[in-house]
Formats: C-alpha cells, sequence, structure tokens
C-alpha cells in the first residue's frame, strides 16, 4: 500500500514539474499597418455597397491576420488603397483627407477671398492680349459682401491676368492661384485687347461662411414683375433662408 501511494506521489510530483516548466505560447506579433488604412478598410467592408464585387473587401478573404496588414502595408498611404478597393462602377465615392474640412464647406465655411473667377486662354474668342508674355486671363464672376475681395473693391466684370507679379499662363495658373494672398494684376478689355492698367489689388484669404442665397430681387418691367434669385448651393443649414427669400418674391 505504501508503494502504491509512493508510485502516486512520485507521478503527481513529475506532472507538475512538468507542467511548471512548459512556458505558455505567446501569440505571433503582428506587424500593423496605419490606423487610415485600417479605417479605410473595415469601413468598406462594413458600409460599401459594392462590398460583394471586390474581392478584397470580403469576409474571410485574407487566410491570417498578418496577410490582410501586409496587403493593406503594401499601398503608399490611406487614399492609394481607397482608390485600389473602390468598385470600377462607383461614380460616388471619394476619399476625404481631412472630414472637419469636408464638413465646414457643406455648411458654407471655407478659407477664401469671398469672390469667383473664370479664366481663359488666348486666343477663345477672338481676344488678344496686348502684352505677349502670358496667354490666360481671369474676369470677376461674383463678389461676395464684406469679403476680402469686396474690401478690395474687386466687381463683377473685373479682369486679371496677373498673380502676386507673375503672369498667368497655361503652365503656372494653377500653382499661382493656390495661395492664401492675392496681388492680381488688372487690366481692361478695349476693342477685344486686354491690356494692364497699372492697377493692382491686394487681399488676404480668411474663412468665410456664405450665405448660398446670393441675390434675390423683383425686377418692375414696367407691365410685368419677374422674380430674380441667385442661388450658388443647396445647404442644409440655409433651407430657412432659402424660405425666406422665396418669400420675398411672392
Amino acid at each position: 500500500m505504501k508503494k502504491a501511494r509512493y508510485l502516486l506521489l512520485t507521478i503527481l510530483i513529475a506532472f507538475i514539474a512538468g507542467s511548471c516548466s512548459d512556458s505558455p505560447t505567446k501569440p505571433p506579433v503582428v506587424e500593423e499597418a496605419s490606423a487610415k488604412k485600417q479605417f479605410v478598410w473595415e469601413g468598406l467592408n462594413f458600409w460599401y455597397y459594392w462590398q460583394d464585387d471586390v474581392p478584397e473587401l470580403r469576409d474571410n478573404h485574407f487566410e491570417s491576420d498578418q496577410a490582410y496588414q501586409n496587403y493593406l502595408m503594401g499601398f503608399a498611404d490611406a487614399e492609394a488603397l481607397f482608390d485600389e478597393l473602390k468598385y470600377s462602377e462607383d461614380r460616388f465615392s471619394w476619399f476625404i483627407e481631412d472630414y472637419e474640412k469636408q464638413e465646414a464647406a457643406f455648411q458654407g465655411k471655407s478659407i477664401s477671398f469671398g469672390f469667383s473667377f473664370g479664366l481663359i486662354q488666348v486666343p477663345n474668342y477672338g481676344i488678344e492680349l496686348a502684352q505677349n508674355d502670358h496667354n490666360v486671363w481671369g474676369y470677376v464672376q461674383y463678389v461676395l459682401p464684406g469679403s476680402p475681395a469686396d474690401n478690395a473693391g474687386l466687381g463683377r466684370g473685373d479682369i486679371f491676368v496677373g498673380v502676386n507679379g507673375t503672369a498667368l499662363n497655361d503652365q503656372n495658373y494653377i500653382s499661382l492661384l493656390n495661395s492664401d494672398s492675392y496681388e492680381l494684376t488688372m487690366a481692361e478689355m478695349q476693342n477685344n485687347t486686354i491690356t494692364e492698367t497699372g492697377v493692382t489689388v491686394n487681399m488676404q484669404a480668411v474663412t468665410i461662411q456664405e450665405n448660398p442665397v446670393f441675390i434675390t430681387k423683383v425686377i418692375d418691367t414696367g407691365s410685368k414683375k419677374v422674380g430674380y434669385m441667385a442661388l450658388n448651393a443647396f445647404r442644409s443649414n440655409y433651407h430657412q433662408a432659402l424660405n425666406d427669400s422665396v418669400g420675398t418674391l411672392l
């Protein structure tokens, strides 16, 4: 009986010793992609209308978590990943780098000079330029009241041919107009020829919240009255302003 007890005790000690000597197996360390890339994939995987049509977005497509992370890390940035995962027939989705800026734009807030302009390349419309150092000119379409452009004296129909001391052309107009400060070289048109006036207009961009109801007025033609409204955008936070403006035309 004692031998049996000794044998049982020996087995128990050996079992406990063996259990203590085996350290628990650690899970493999997974190298992870950036949080932005994971956000893009997870959002599209959960919400995307075409999720089933994009193999890489399907559930259980990747054989392991590391394979999934390796796929995400194979792209230069989150936008490149989004472009790859976007379904070929999707015309409605786009990548937003700064959602707060986008939300502000939806509410009519932006960093702006407060005027809209168009650009025309010579020789369109038979218009010539007195100076030959550029081939693009701009014209003011409208100016927001109280904006930097308005305070600088810009008005609808004004013409400019240079920005910050450099004449506009088809190679530089994008970079010149992508600035937070303008010194516009003004010009005028006579007999289809645009000539610099020697006047410059300076302004600094500021944060502006634009009321999209730009103009509301009643035009009296003598025999009839015509209601006129210029609406630059549909924005949810200006529905009441739009309704009120329509009411003044009735």
